[in-house]
């Protein structure tokens, strides 16, 4: 490494080099420079930081391969003007790798728990729990069809740790928290999705696709696992995903009643649970592609409570039962003034009327005889 005298005039360019870059690079001279005979070894840098200019229409299409996926981009540092000089300092060539921060974790704020409010018994959910989910209530396939037999799961306390606390009949949205190396960062309002991993279907969303405002047919977990062939929670994610809302997506909108299966971002999209109580899993993963490189991702359980217990007499005879009352007391209510007036309606009334004489002379001899 050479000491080389520079004039002001090259220092003058080489801090408009640093101050105009878009890559931030605190150089370090041996000696700085001077309005004298100054001193430079080379271009040290001692920190760089890229900003990713993907969106902003200031850079090559071409920057990076693809927004959705980690990649690694060549950078080169040189002296802006440079004219032919003596000074021979060559170009700084860098490799910058744009990725994952794996410090960054999200987790499901803290509510209200199942335990707390003495619903279930911590004791009891760390010493091999397992509940069952009804066969009419869950498909092992995650395509929305009743099974054939009951399923018993086991609750990983140790990992879910208490059920947080849900009101079947209230709209309701988890708020979902950013944390980096311990700290946290912000509440997530992008994009996520949510998948109970037992295959639960007792639950719905608050918005379709037309009162969320989709311009094409928004994507649902069906769709996703058709399409990847991937069966559960990781088969939507930040590189698959499509905002219905996208000028590139050109899917027709054929279908606008139909769920929209997307929280966060621009809508007020909440779920909203079948009148069933019980525990549900429930994965959760970030989809908005520019929100991080990182595929954010959590599992947490909730308990769904304030249902009436089902009934054991069926929907269907329940309903037959009360229509056949009905219509036996509205025909009572017709004919019974009818047949009062009438020969066969005096007949009847004297016979419940001789009936309770006898009944109640009977009862007064017992008594007596006591």
């Amino acid at each position: 490494m050479k000491r080389r005298n520079l004039d002001s005039d090259f220092c003058d360019r080489l801090e408009d080099f640093h101050r105009q870059s878009c890559v931030h690079l605190p150089l370090q001279p041996a000696s700085g420079c001077s309005t004298g005979a100054g001193s430079l070894f080379s271009l040290v840098p001692q920190k760089i930081s890229l900003m990713q200019q993907h969106f902003t229409g200031r850079a090559d299409a071409n920057f990076t391969s693809s927004i959705k996926r980690p990649t690694m981009s060549a950078i080169t540092l040189d002296i802006a003007n440079k004219e032919i000089s003596c000074v021979d300092i060559k170009p700084l060539t860098a490799l910058i790798s744009i990725g994952c921060d794996l410090k960054k974790t999200i987790m499901v704020r803290n509510m209200a728990s199942a335990c707390s409010k003495n619903i279930l018994d911590p004791v009891t959910l760390q010493n091999n729990y397992s509940y069952v989910i009804e066969r009419d209530a869950y498909d092992p396939n995650f395509r929305g069809q009743k099974a054939t037999k009951d399923r018993v799961v086991n609750y990983e306390y140790r990992k879910l740790g208490c059920p947080y606390l849900v009101y079947y009949n209230i709209p309701w949205k988890p708020v979902v928290e950013l944390w980096r190396g311990g700290r946290f960062q912000e509440v997530i309002q992008t994009e996520y999705v949510l998948l109970e991993v037992n295959g639960l279907f007792t639950y719905t969303y608050s918005l379709t696709a037309r009162t969320a405002r989709c311009r094409a047919q928004p994507q649902n977990w069906t769709t996703i696992m058709e399409n990847t062939g991937v069966r559960g929670p990781l088969a939507w994610n930040r590189e698959n995903y499509m905002s219905c809302r996208d000028t590139d997506n050109h899917a027709p909108l054929r279908w606008p009643g139909v769920p929209y299966q997307i929280l966060g971002g621009p809508t007020a999209n909440k779920v909203l649970f079948d009148e069933r109580n019980g525990i549900y899993i429930l994965h959760l993963s970030v989809v908005d592609p520019y929100y991080s490189y990182c595929r954010l991702e959590t599992t947490f359980s909730v308990y769904v409570y304030g249902a009436l217990p089902p009934s054991i007499i069926p929907m269907e005879l329940s309903i037959a039962l009360l229509t056949t009352t009905i219509l036996l007391c509205t025909w009572l209510a017709y004919i019974m003034p009818i047949l009062m007036h009438a020969e066969q309606g005096l007949q009847f009334r004297r016979f419940w009327i001789n009936l309770w004489r006898r009944c109640r002379n009977f009862w007064a001899r017992l008594r007596g005889r006591r």
